[in-house]
């Protein structure tokens, strides 16, 4: 699947500083589920996800982030 231009500039700062690629992850009540993959161990909390909806992204991080994971339709 093509990563969506808005979701590449909402991890540009992610993909200017470490090594690793934008992948996919599935369908969220609607929305594509896109997260950063470090090709490189990092220290890092939860994992944070980035929602589109085909106009606008939401970025997400926190213990709710499982929950979504959890529930993703895969296409």
């Amino acid at each position: 699947m093509e990563v969506p231009l808005k979701i590449c500039e909402a991890l540009k700062q992610e993909t200017a500083k470490y090594k690793g690629s934008i992948q996919y992850l599935g369908v969220y009540k609607g929305k594509t589920v896109w997260m950063f993959d470090y090709s490189e161990p990092v220290i890092l909390g939860p994992p944070s996800l980035y929602l589109f909806d085909g106009s606008n992204v939401e970025y997400l991080c926190g213990e709710e982030v499982f929950d979504i994971i959890s529930q993703l339709e895969k296409s």
